[in-house]
């Protein structure tokens, strides 16, 4: 993105591209809190650069089904199950602190153009692109198929995954549907600080609404027995996006250490043993990867953020890779993926998403406030 770190957003938003280096905090000074790590002026992070680290995990959790080879292994599963969640992590730290900067129009403004424009645009090229280029291995490409596929996915929810005459009916982008959820939780973020209550006191209201999600969580499986897919992943993954907006209200108050992040390393790693990593992980997940992003140094992800390119278009290129070179081994196919979908997502970033970026300050009647009178004026500085 091209916000700077006053007006940061989310999870498929990068935390910062700003235009010059920015140094992170220093990793052993226990002093520095998330607040004069993330939020105040001139600091630096690397959150880009965690963003696209996880959208790497996540090419790695579909590269066993996707190359034939069974089921994600058992030692990558742990990691494949909180790249996703991770994402959410960010995106609620991010979103609040966008979220109490802007008014709620110019913020779904400023996330509909993060998010809206490489997702149709990925749509279009998978439709009158990728699928007709598959013929080539077999299979007939239709106009009205590819314009269903188009039409049916144009609310964001993932209600048509393949486009059925092309690659024996794989659904071409299994990793669409988390950003309906990503939306719905922009809203639901939105419209809550909306109300002034819950906007005075978010320190006491979002830790509270972060409980509700867990029991949730919990209730969904075992007294619940749900199955409903709407409220498992809408309970599932708001709470790890009520886990970062949690750190976002009481930054100021929490500790940027690496003893508290090898901690929340265990805790993860812990909730994961217990079986319990969606009611248990949030929190020290949110940590331990905010902790990252303040701490790892990556001058060129302060400036760009390829992950949501790499997000979207992954997919796709592995469906190609595998319809074309079937047989491969796990490895050969990831390394083929990045190789032919790195280009692309530099292609959305610098042809889509950060063009269509640059109209995020469009003339709005409403005056929105100054990042820095959002300091003075921020819940976090009166507890609840």
């Amino acid at each position: 993105m091209t916000e700077n770190l006053a007006r940061s957003t989310g999870p498929a938003d990068p935390g910062v591209a700003s235009r010059t280096w920015r140094r992170p905090v220093a990793r052993n000074d226990p002093s520095v809190t998330l607040q004069d790590a993330l939020l105040a002026r001139g600091r630096g992070n690397s959150l880009n650069l965690i963003r696209l680290v996880l959208a790497s995990i996540v090419i790695g959790a579909h590269a066993w089904p996707l190359s034939g080879s069974g089921a994600t292994a058992a030692w990558f599963e742990p990691f494949a199950w909180q790249a996703v969640p991770g994402f959410f992590c960010l995106s609620g730290f991010l979103i609040a602190r966008s979220r109490m900067t802007l008014g709620l129009g110019r913020f779904m403004w400023h996330r509909c153009l993060r998010i809206l424009p490489a997702y149709y645009v990925v749509l279009v090229v998978i439709a009158f692109v990728a699928a007709p280029l598959s013929t080539v291995g077999g299979g007939v490409w239709r106009a009205d198929e590819a314009f269903t596929y188009v039409v049916g996915n144009g609310a964001v929810r993932q209600l048509v995954w393949n486009i059925p005459s092309t690659v024996d009916a794989m659904a071409w982008d299994g990793s669409l549907w988390t950003l309906f959820y990503e939306l719905l939780a922009y809203v639901c973020a939105g419209l809550l600080l909306a109300v002034p209550l819950a906007r005075r006191h978010a320190r006491t209201v979002t830790p509270l609404l972060l409980v509700c999600c867990a029991v949730g969580v919990w209730w969904r499986v075992e007294p619940g027995a749900l199955n409903t897919s709407l409220f498992l992943e809408t309970m599932r993954l708001g709470t790890y996006f009520l886990a970062g907006m949690v750190f976002y209200f009481w930054a100021e108050r929490i500790r940027l250490d690496w003893r508290l992040a090898v901690v929340a390393l265990g805790l993860v790693a812990a909730a994961w043993a217990v079986g319990r990593p969606d009611v248990l992980g949030p929190l020290p997940l949110a940590y331990f990867l905010l902790w990252l992003g303040a701490t790892v140094p990556a001058r060129w992800a302060q400036r760009n953020d390829v992950s949501y390119g790499v997000y979207i278009y992954a997919f796709p290129v592995a469906v190609l890779v595998e319809w074309f070179m079937p047989g491969l081994s796990v490895a050969q196919h990831v390394g083929l993926v990045v190789l032919f979908t790195v280009p692309l997502a530099w292609a959305s970033w610098l042809i889509v998403e950060r063009p269509a970026m640059r109209h995020k300050n469009a003339r709005w009647r409403r005056r929105e406030t100054p990042p820095e009178q959002v300091m003075a004026r921020d819940p976090r500085a009166s507890a609840a």
